[in-house]
């Protein structure tokens, strides 16, 4: 049973279909809150009813779809694409805008700087008209190619290369995000998960990008090719080597905690 105070608060969400933004959403109802999702139109697809598949898909209850809105919007657009008369009916409406939305390729750098770095600026701007804080999901790979074993908040000062665009992609945006914090003109947190993988303990996961794309490729080989079952897989490696995952739930819930 969720208190009448907690189904008050209203957040905005970019990115809420995407594999991290789905889990989130739906802590987040389940905790109560009205989730205003911002999304594309797409020709032909009915975005609640897709959201909520997905959501039932991972577990959520139809009872908490009452508290899913729809807003029209994008956020390579200033302001995020949303209608001023939307804006001024929600000013000082909404409690926080989470900003999950990003973009996870690493070899188109002007859709990655479009995506990850300039939706930021916008986001910005919009928060501002809105007075709503901004809780900014970045990724520990902001630290480009650092060799440091302790990295804390100031890690945006680092001069050190990048191993792709869409590290470059998410150091920028974060740097905007930063130097409004730093004048005061917004408030914002912002969160650095590694590599997301599915629930610790189901292992469901709607996404088989980055991590996933290798797992899913011998997966399918075999598949086609089952006799490859009974064969050893073999895999260099580095001794002494750590994985820099995190399961989905778990960053889910310290997000949450931290908020």
């Amino acid at each position: 049973m969720v208190s009448s105070e907690a189904i008050q608060k209203k957040y905005l969400v970019t990115g809420g279909t995407g594999f991290l933004g789905i889990f989130l959403a739906k802590r987040l109802l389940e905790q109560g809150e009205q989730i205003y999702f911002l999304v594309r139109a797409k020709p032909g697809r009915e975005p609640k009813t897709h959201i909520q598949t997905q959501l039932e898909q991972i577990g959520l209850e139809p009872r908490f779809f009452s508290q899913i809105h729809i807003v029209s919007g994008d956020t390579t657009k200033p302001k995020c694409g949303i209608s001023h008369e939307w804006l001024m009916r929600h000013q000082y409406d909404i409690k926080a805008f989470w900003h999950v939305a990003g973009l996870v390729r690493f070899n188109d750098r002007k859709m990655l700087f479009s995506t990850n770095t300039g939706s930021v600026r916008h986001v910005i701007e919009l928060a501002k008209d809105l007075g709503a804080h901004i809780y900014y999901v970045s990724t520990a790979y902001v630290v480009g190619e650092s060799r440091k074993h302790e990295l804390f908040e100031d890690a945006l000062t680092h001069s050190d290369t990048f191993r792709n665009s869409y590290e470059k992609s998410k150091y920028e945006g974060e740097r905007l995000l930063a130097a409004q914090i730093a004048s005061g003109t917004v408030s914002a947190t912002i969160f650095r998960p590694s590599i997301l993988v599915g629930h610790s303990e189901t292992g469901v996961t709607l996404s088989y990008t980055g991590y996933y794309v290798p797992l899913f490729f011998f997966a399918m080989l075999r598949q086609q090719y089952p006799f490859m079952i009974q064969l050893p897989f073999i895999a260099p490696y580095v001794r002494g080597a750590t994985l820099n995952l995190i399961p989905i739930d778990h960053a889910v819930r310290l997000m949450c905690a931290i908020a």
